[in-house]
């Protein structure tokens, strides 16, 4: 997602731009949505889903998702990462149908194809080095959040005032 976003935002801009809250190279959303979405599709066993399914599931899990961390963000710190004001069927600016279905075809790539090869290849490793592994992540997030904190707390003022998509100017 991460790399995504960055070069969108470089073909746009013709400059890097960190996209995110964190100043690391990741997005805990696009990471929250696979875990949601694997999940709610998991949470079907036993029950036949399929490529409608998945697609219909990633689209409100992430929708959802979407908002509400939209929401929240601009409460805490006064600022958008986002805003979808000026394209047609969006929600508050927070969420867009053009988005939307592009998470729903997300979900339907992880869900089908990622997935498998992923949890294959977690499960080679073994249960103390998935612990490492998992920890080590922790650590590193939870530190990358402080420091990101920080650094808006500092930025916070210089863009309390706009209300437009301020990702660029944070």
């Amino acid at each position: 997602g991460w790399i995504i976003e960055v070069t969108g935002k470089y073909f746009q801009y013709h400059r890097f731009i960190n996209r995110g809250f964190f100043t690391g190279p990741w997005l805990p959303i696009y990471g929250s949505g696979c875990v949601l979405i694997t999940l709610a599709v998991e949470s079907l066993a036993g029950v036949e889903y399929g490529i409608g399914t998945t697609f219909a599931i990633s689209f409100v899990l992430c929708g959802v998702l979407e908002y509400m961390v939209s929401f929240v963000m601009e409460k805490r710190f006064h600022a958008r990462w986002w805003d979808y004001s000026q394209k047609p069927m969006n929600l508050h600016g927070r969420i867009w149908i053009g988005n939307l279905i592009l998470f729903g075809l997300g979900g339907v790539l992880v869900v089908h194809l990622a997935n498998p090869v992923l949890l294959k290849l977690f499960g080679m490793i073994s249960v103390l080095g998935q612990e490492i592994l998992a920890g080590g992540l922790a650590v590193l997030f939870v530190a990358d959040y402080i420091i990101s904190h920080f650094v808006l707390k500092l930025v916070k003022r210089s863009v309390e005032s706009s209300e437009a998509d301020n990702t660029e100017e944070i």
